[in-house]
């Protein structure tokens, strides 16, 4: 990679991170959990009958807690993507941002938007933050297979 798509790449991670920040997921847990707890109950079963049920059960649940949900924050998983990955979030965030952008500004021109809904899109920029957030999501969830569900925004 040469030198430019390096600081362009960094510059992007950087200003994420300064914009969306205080954004965090929860990674849940695979299939992979259940399959820890039923077969730690079944083998307590095997082994001690109905107090062994109950047993292997909360050996279970402990270990699966170890793999439990997770909270990842937008800083940790920008910086576990590839260039590639990277560069797709880059072209998915810049188009949506030029489609509402060429939207409000046809509804400008056109006389359709009134003072009040400019100060709203624009005041906070939360119309631009709720679609970069959930343009963030759906990336990150076909990552992890649709196991992130977002807790902060």
């Amino acid at each position: 990679m040469d030198l430019t798509k390096t600081v362009i790449t960094k510059k992007f991670i950087e200003i994420m991170n300064r914009l969306y920040g205080d954004v965090s997921f929860e990674l849940t847990p695979s299939i992979i959990g259940g399959l820890i707890i039923g077969a730690c109950t079944m083998i307590g079963g095997f082994m001690g009958g109905r107090f062994g049920l109950l047993i292997g059960g909360s050996i279970g649940s402990t270990v699966n807690s170890y793999f439990g949900p997770k909270i990842i924050t937008l800083q940790q998983m920008l910086l576990q993507l590839d260039i590639n990955q990277l560069k797709y979030l880059y072209i998915l965030l810049s188009e949506e941002i030029k489609k509402i952008v060429v939207n409000v500004l046809g509804c400008v021109f056109k006389g359709n938007i009134q003072l009040t809904n400019l100060l709203e899109l624009f005041g906070g920029n939360s119309t631009v933050r709720s679609n970069v957030i959930e343009i963030i999501s759906n990336f990150f969830k076909g990552i992890y297979s649709k196991r992130l569900h977002l807790i902060a925004t």
